[in-house]
């Protein structure tokens, strides 16, 4: 029997989607891990939810300030929040505790 990459590339593909365990995730920020996005530099999950939520973010030099006080590089902001609110996601535990994980912006104009 031949080998067939595009069917190997296809099958692990199915595989993941059905492994992936937010692929039908709800509430408000469900969409962001059903989109799977990831963090422009860093490529992490952004999850969805549990770990993100509505927040006050203020632009400082070289990037956005959120509330716990940390600054996130203009590079690493996700330009798709849907309601021109500031979405961000942070790491729930160990060493990273409540670091920010991903931060999702209003597109610029909107």
């Amino acid at each position: 029997m031949p080998f067939r990459p595009a069917a190997c590339e296809a099958l692990a593909m199915l595989l993941l989607a059905a492994l992936h365990p937010a692929a039908h995730e709800t509430g408000p920020y469900g969409w962001i891990s059903n989109e799977m996005l990831r963090d422009p530099q860093s490529q992490e999950w952004c999850c969805g939810a549990l770990d993100c939520r509505t927040e006050t973010v203020r632009e400082v030099a070289g990037g956005y300030q959120v509330e716990t006080g940390e600054i996130v590089p203009y590079a690493r902001v996700i330009w798709k929040s849907p309601d021109g609110t500031w979405i961000r996601c942070r790491t729930l535990g160990g060493e990273k505790a409540n670091q920010t994980r991903c931060l999702i912006g209003p597109p610029p104009g909107s």
